[in-house]
């Protein structure tokens, strides 16, 4: 059996934000929350990645939904801005980005709560 070693970096971000569910026509109260967000990502390049590098990605990437309520913005205008719905997004529209930098998104955990998680497993 090959003895192979795989190195990975896990990120966390904190998102201040704040949205709002509709449920069968009846729009809720808008509510802040700050999302956690856990990112688990594959280091696919031979050579040394800086963790850093992969943390700038991440970071210009939740900037721009920093303080913001969701409901406003491309695509929960559209799509109803649940943790797994947000999540989802997050996780397909960071993979590429990752992937470009030479790593590979395992797994995206999203928090909206300490007590609630939804968890993306990419590595299948």
């Amino acid at each position: 059996m090959e003895n192979r070693l795989f190195k990975k970096y896990r990120f966390k971000v904190y998102l201040n934000a704040s949205h709002f569910i509709s449920i069968n026509g009846h729009q809720g109260n808008v509510h802040p929350h700050t999302w956690e967000f856990s990112l688990e990502i594959l280091i696919t390049r031979k050579d040394f990645v800086e963790f850093k590098i992969f943390e700038n990605v991440i970071n210009d990437f939740f900037d721009k939904y920093q303080n913001i309520t969701l409901n406003d913005v491309d695509p929960f205008n559209a799509i109803v801005p649940t943790l797994e719905n947000i999540t989802d997004y997050f996780g397909s529209s960071l993979r590429p980005l990752l992937q470009d930098t030479g790593g590979e998104l395992l797994v995206l955990e999203g928090s909206e709560s300490p007590t609630r998680s939804y968890i993306v497993d990419y590595s299948n």
